[in-house]
């Protein structure tokens, strides 16, 4: 009895390693599966601005720059997957190792003991019977841990998410907006993202009366977006810098705000040939009203508008570049 046990506890020692070091590479393949993520998130948003900006990348003769920056993401997004194949191929070869190592210190020390008469035959062909009912389940913790690995991943990136502090909220005890009638005013409105290392939009000062159209004119980075954006207090504002029918926009609430000015995203055709979106006769068409009334924040790849009657811009599609990227020269006003 004595010699079967001692047989069962040398069996255990492989078992013993293949757990520990199961236990290190799991974490090891969790932190390679975030990098494969992050990788693979960075390459799909590159290739999304470039679809939806072809037009401006064909326009300022970018095409080979852009491809030179996605063979970059394309390669670093190769050498993270190939990381992770890596090290879940390892812990395979590991696990089966371990396995076959069970096997050899049942088949020595069992034949040893046979050798010796405290075991026979039948006995040990029973033993490795038995070893080998369990050994798909223990095959199985390889798969068990790279699964694991990646689920704890995922919830990693999904938990940072849903657990960012909210940047932009209103302020206790802040009312409504009531009974809008459209007026905006800027004065001396200086931004700068987040994350940016120069301002965007610096000392914008100027006023849309209720029910006047006013065209924001401007190149491709120049601030246009950033503009329509603050009015819908996407990004926090200085105090005193924004109002709305005469009433700051920090002292209201968001939702108020967002409600009153609807905004429409525009993208016209990246094709030569000329269209009812790109004519310069666009510029002669009647403005389609509104039926709600509210002002219209009508945005095109290289002007906004900010108005009561949406309007047919003339211009052309363009992709948001890096914040990084932005132009500071600031946006014109062409009143409509």
């Amino acid at each position: 009895m004595y010699k079967r046990q001692r047989l069962t506890l040398l069996a255990l020692i492989p078992a013993a390693f293949m757990f520990a070091i199961g236990t290190v590479m799991g974490k090891t393949m969790t932190r390679t599966w975030e990098k494969r993520q992050q990788a693979f998130s960075a390459l799909s948003d590159f290739a999304q601005e470039n679809f939806s900006g072809i037009a401006v990348i064909k326009a300022f003769v970018k095409e080979l720059k852009e491809l030179i920056a996605f063979r970059k993401l394309n390669k670093e997004n190769e050498e993270v997957n190939v990381e992770y194949t890596r090290i879940s191929v390892l812990l395979e070869v590991l696990v089966t190792f371990f396995v076959e190592s069970v096997v050899c210190v049942i088949l020595g020390y069992g034949g040893f003991l046979v050798y010796k008469g405290n075991f026979n035959a039948g006995q040990l062909v029973e033993y490795i019977g038995y070893f080998e009912a369990i050994v798909w389940p223990i095959m199985a913790i390889s798969m068990l841990i790279e699964k694991t690995s990646r689920g704890k991943a995922s919830l990693n990136r999904i938990t940072e998410l849903l657990d960012a502090p909210i940047d932009v909220a209103d302020r206790d005890g802040v009312p409504d907006l009531e009974s809008p009638r459209g007026g905006i005013e800027f004065r001396g409105l200086t931004f700068r993202y987040p994350d940016g290392e120069f301002d965007v939009l610096k000392d914008i000062s100027f006023t849309v009366a209720p029910g006047e159209s006013v065209g924001i004119v401007g190149k491709t980075g120049a601030g246009k977006t950033a503009l329509v954006d603050l009015l819908l207090r996407t990004y926090n504002v200085p105090d005193g810098t924004l109002f709305v029918d005469g009433k700051d926009v920090n002292r209201v609430s968001i939702r108020s705000v967002r409600q009153l000015a609807p905004m429409s995203r525009r993208t016209t055709s990246s094709s030569r040939t000329p269209s009812p979106t790109t004519s310069p006769s666009a510029w002669t068409k009647p403005p389609r009203r509104i039926s709600s009334g509210r002002p219209v924040l009508l945005m095109s790849g290289t002007t906004s508008w900010i108005s009561r009657t949406a309007m047919r811009p003339f211009s052309a599609s363009a992709a948001s570049p890096s914040r990084a990227a932005r132009s500071s020269a600031s946006p014109s006003l062409v009143p409509c």
